[in-house]
């Protein structure tokens, strides 16, 4: 009966696409993330535009993205803040990046002054490492393209006293935020997924040219293979997102990477494990 359901259920959204233009249907999208009280938004927003996703995968990720729908609705504040609900995954990459400037003979409590989050959203992960490595960074910036989340984020962080500071910017204008800028750890996790290889690369590129320690990298991990076997980025079917080679990308950058873990299927609190730490081509 369920499978049944799940057909029908399907059914009915293939028929309102075929009807229904796209711009309409992102506007009912629209519409629907500003309710709260309506059950299943994400499911709808993702059903409704799947046609969307299939076709142009980047705009419809910066669509989604840039006006707070479908899973960036997940980030809130009371559901992200607090390092009880920093995922198992991200706590694991902090775990190895902090073993990593140590065997690297830095010490992130007191050596580290400036960490930049690309992709940041309200900045909750800027805050746990705040408190719980960089204690003795100066400078912790965000960026984000949402909006929503970053004023949610900015506001929450003032509340409590933090010297994280976040600001609204695509991802692909780092050249202009850092404008000349280095800055000792620049983090981006979960984010490289949401674009294409060009841009991923070009992204990549940015953030080597301005690192002066580390870059730290999270993608999605190929269920198959090692990524740094690709030949060219995968797009994950269920929801057109993109796997990359992270180590060639930083490679392509003129990077170095120093530090890499991968495990394939692994899935741990839904997120895959594909680590990369790169230091910049002077400091290989």
């Amino acid at each position: 009966m369920k499978k049944v359901a799940r057909d029908v259920f399907g059914l009915g959204f293939a028929v309102s696409r075929g009807l229904i233009p796209l711009m309409a249907r992102r506007h009912i999208v629209a519409w629907v993330g500003r309710h709260e009280a309506l059950p299943y938004r994400e499911q709808l927003a993702i059903e409704l535009l799947r046609d969307f996703a299939e076709r142009d995968p980047n705009a419809y990720h910066r669509f989604l993205w840039a006006r707070h729908l479908a899973y960036a609705q997940t980030f809130q504040a009371e559901r992200r803040f607090g390092a009880e609900r920093i995922h198992q995954s991200r706590r694991m990459l902090f775990d190895d990046l902090r073993a990593f400037l140590q065997q690297q003979g830095i010490d992130p409590e007191a050596d580290i002054r400036s960490v930049l989050e690309v992709g940041s959203s309200l900045g909750y992960l800027l805050h746990h490492l705040e408190t719980g490595m960089f204690r003795s960074a100066t400078s912790l910036e965000g960026i984000d393209i949402d909006r929503t989340a970053i004023d949610e984020g900015a506001a929450y962080l003032a509340s409590i006293g933090s010297s994280v500071k976040l600001t609204m910017a695509d991802m692909g204008e780092l050249e202009t935020v850092l404008a000349g800028r280095k800055v000792d750890v620049i983090l981006c996790a979960g984010v490289l997924m949401y674009v294409p290889e060009d841009d991923a690369r070009a992204i990549v590129r940015s953030i080597m040219g301005h690192t002066n320690v580390v870059a730290v990298f999270a993608g999605l991990a190929h269920p198959e293979r090692d990524n740094s076997t690709l030949v060219h980025s995968a797009i994950r079917e269920r929801d057109a997102t993109f796997i990359h080679d992270l180590d060639g990308l930083v490679r392509d950058a003129g990077g170095h990477v120093a530090w890499r873990r991968w495990e394939g299927p692994r899935d741990v609190d839904g997120n895959t494990i594909y680590f990369v730490f790169a230091r910049p081509g002077d400091a290989a």
